[in-house]
This record gives structure tokens, C-alpha cells and sequence, in this order.
């Protein structure tokens, strides 16, 4: 039944918990598979923050689908996680750029939000970036180099904001 359920709607702890489960394999790979329709949605989407936050909450239930024990991913979901990995990234850094440049309206409290959601993706990029094997380590490099770039250069223009105000 999860297969026809949007994910939008499933959240993002119902799906944690079919991944986890002792469900079968078919199930969590329904599930998964569902995960990147999802993501295939969003991809065709224009960059919005919102979009910054779901690309993190995806990125986390694939983080959640890898860290399940005794139930190793089946060559097939290597090759739809690659196949969309390169877009995915490429989104989310886009989305950070259109953020920077609407960064000088925010708040504290909404940059520090936006700050945390920007490195929970970051982190979850290494831990994925380094199971997938498939992608050559230069492309792997070049991806963490330029988001550590925008994180430095949103840090940068949030103190300059600050120090200007």
C-alpha cells in the first residue's frame, strides 16, 4: 500500500519507520523507489527554500534506507540513487544560491534555521557521497568543495548583515 501513498503526504517518520521495519525487502524498496519519483517531482520544481528543506528530508530518509542492518541495497537502488544523485545536489546547491541572495531580509533566527538545515545536508552528502561507489572521487570532491563554499559565503553575507544593522 505504500506505493500509492505520495510521500509528500507519508512523512518523513512514517517512511523512517518502513524502512526500519522488519518489513520485506520488496516493501522498502517500494518505498524507496517511491522516494525518487518524489524527488524527480522536485527536481522539475523551481528553486525555492522550501525546497532547500525537503532535499534535506530526502536526503535523510536515503540516509535511513543505507543505515539499515542486515538488509543491503540491492544493485538496482545503487544505480536510481546514482542516476538522480548529480541532480539532486546540483538543486540543492541552487536553492542555496537563490537563499543568499534573499539572505539579507532574514532574521536571526530564520539564518540559524537555514544554517542547520545547511549543514544536516551537508553532513548527510558526506556519509552517502562516501557509499557510493560509483562516483568518481573528483566529482565527490567537487560537489563538497563548492557547498562548503556557499555555506562560507552565507556566513560571510549573514555578518556582514549583521555588523551593517
Amino acid at each position: 500500500q505504500v506505493a500509492h501513498i505520495p510521500v509528500a503526504l507519508l512523512g518523513r517518520h512514517f517512511l523512517r519507520h518502513v524502512l526500519v521495519s522488519p518489513h520485506t525487502g520488496t516493501a522498502k524498496e517500494a518505498a524507496l523507489s517511491h522516494v525518487f519519483k518524489h524527488i524527480d517531482t522536485i527536481l522539475a520544481c523551481s528553486v525555492t527554500d522550501s525546497d532547500t528543506r525537503l532535499l534535506s528530508q530526502l536526503l535523510s530518509l536515503v540516509n535511513d534506507f543505507l543505515h539499515v542492518h542486515g538488509d543491503p541495497l540491492l544493485p538496482c537502488l545503487f544505480r536510481e540513487l546514482d542516476s538522480r544523485w548529480s541532480r539532486l545536489q546540483n538543486r540543492a546547491t541552487m536553492a542555496v544560491d537563490c537563499m543568499l541572495h534573499a539572505s539579507r531580509n532574514l532574521t536571526c533566527t530564520e539564518t540559524l534555521v537555514f544554517l542547520e538545515e545547511l549543514f544536516t545536508c551537508w553532513r548527510r552528502s558526506l556519509f552517502v557521497l562516501s557509499l557510493l561507489e560509483a562516483v568518481e572521487c573528483a566529482v565527490k570532491y567537487q560537489y563538497l568543495r563548492h557547498l562548503s563554499m556557499l555555506i562560507v559565503q552565507f556566513l560571510h553575507t549573514a555578518l556582514v548583515d549583521t555588523q551593517g544593522t
